[in-house]
């Protein structure tokens, strides 16, 4: 953490310089002094960071662990909106997940509905997943035919070569 901490700090130095140049950098590394400062529980730090970086589902996870329920809900269906049709596939499974816990207590039919979304989100994830293992796998056993096929052409080749030879002689 602390080594995350200090590395994150060191892009901050970098920010004003290529903030402009890469926008990204300065978002990412305010995120990543948020998510440290939440896993140290320094609560209005993350918020002041995340809030900078405009992290819905930062702000969402520091106000379900401050049991702010409203407020945890309120970002976490905002990163559901946003994110779901960015196909980010992660941030849509957490923001579900907080929005399951924060509403089970209070509105079980809405617990049920973003516990469904976490499941096919869940299942979307994994099943690529799986294809893409599925595909690999098979990209493996072609390239072992492959590697079969041109072994047994260099064999046949190697063998008329030598009759070729014997035959000459």
């Amino acid at each position: 953490l602390d080594s995350a901490e200090y590395f994150a700090g060191f892009l901050r130095k970098f920010i004003p310089k290529y903030g402009a140049i890469i926008p990204d950098l300065k978002m990412m590394s305010i995120q990543t002094l948020g998510e440290i400062a939440l896993k140290r529980k320094d609560y209005p730090t993350a918020l002041a960071h995340f809030r900078e970086a405009r992290g819905s589902l930062g702000l969402a996870k520091t106000f379900h662990e401050m049991k702010e329920s409203d407020s945890a809900i309120y970002y976490a269906l905002q990163t559901v909106n946003v994110t779901s049709n960015f196909m980010s596939p992660g941030f849509v499974i957490d923001a579900a997940n907080i929005l399951v816990e924060e509403y089970r207590s209070k509105d079980p039919a809405a617990a049920l509905k973003y516990q469904q979304l976490l499941l096919d989100t869940q299942d979307k994830l994994y099943n690529a997943q799986k294809v893409r293992q599925m595909e690999a796998v098979s990209l493996e056993h072609q390239q072992a035919e492959f590697e079969l096929l041109a072994k047994a052409e260099a064999d046949r080749n190697r063998f008329f070569r030598t009759v070729f030879l014997v035959a000459l002689v």
